[in-house]
C-alpha cells in the first residue's frame, strides 16, 4: 500500500506494509503502463496450459497473449 506524506521537514517515517511516498503522490511514482513486479519463482507469475513464466506482468499485455493464445488454439 501506498501512504503520501505532505510535511515541509520531508522526514522518512516508516509505516509497516507500507510504500511510504514524501511529498509525492501515488500518479508520482506508478505507471499504469509498466510491468510491475520481478523475476523469480516468489514474486510474480502467470501460469498458462500447465506452463509457468516468471516475469514482471503488464496485465493488459497478458490478457492480449491470452487471447490471441485462444484464438489460434480454436480456428
Amino acid at each position: 500500500m501506498y501512504i503520501s506524506i505532505f510535511e515541509k521537514n520531508n522526514s522518512h517515517k516508516k509505516i509497516h506494509n507500507s510504500i511510504v511516498l514524501n511529498n509525492k503522490i501515488v500518479l508520482d511514482i506508478d505507471d499504469g503502463n509498466s510491468a510491475y513486479g520481478g523475476y523469480g519463482s516468489k514474486v510474480n507469475f502467470i501460469s498458462f496450459n500447465n506452463e509457468i513464466f516468471h516475469r514482471p506482468i503488464l496485465i493488459s499485455k497478458e490478457i492480449k497473449y491470452y487471447l490471441k493464445k485462444q484464438s489460434h488454439e480454436t480456428q
